[in-house]
């Protein structure tokens, strides 16, 4: 009798053991689920705030070209850089490399092109000097002045404040 109950004890905890394994394998499961789904969150939610601010910015600077002076539009492009500068490591997953060195060289593009209206020729040689040097890092093939205000151009021509700019200029 004393044996049979031993027997029974020891598979109680043997049945036990398991059980608090399980229980325990599934809590530990579901809280990594929990953690990995906070991180996903967290990661989603971050991207969609740097891809409003990029796109909120990149709408301020190009709003300033067509309706204000040359000075506000100059501040614009520089604070644009100054976030690039910020964001520039953000491990964001559309925001690559690629795209962090075609903001910067057609914002330096943009700086040169305006420093060079102004009539400070120095200044838009040094801008222009920063976007050919930026320029590899887009993958384009070809980086020379000419193609990079091109781009420059043609990405304007096409913006959302097209039109407004060409009242402004009398066009």
């Amino acid at each position: 009798m004393i044996a049979n109950t031993n027997k029974r004890v020891r598979i109680s905890r043997l049945w036990f053991r398991y059980l608090l394994a399980i229980a325990i394998g599934a809590a530990a499961g579901y809280l990594l689920g929990v953690q990995s789904a906070i991180q996903d969150a967290t990661k989603t939610i971050t991207f969609l705030s740097n891809a409003r601010l990029f796109s909120w910015y990149s709408a301020y600077a190009e709003a300033q070209h067509a309706y204000a002076g040359d000075t506000e539009y100059k501040e614009a492009l520089l604070g644009f850089l100054k976030l690039l500068e910020e964001y520039k490591d953000s491990n964001d997953v559309l925001y690559t490399a690629k795209a962090y060195s075609m903001d910067k060289t057609l914002t330096y593009e943009r700086l040169s092109r305006l420093e060079r209206k102004l009539g400070n020729q120095e200044k838009s040689t040094e801008y222009m000097k920063l976007a050919i040097s930026t320029c590899p890092g887009t993958g384009w093939k070809d980086c020379s002045t000419e193609k990079i205000q091109m781009i420059s151009k043609r990405l304007e021509e096409g913006g959302m404040f097209r039109l407004g700019a060409a009242q402004n200029t009398g066009q």
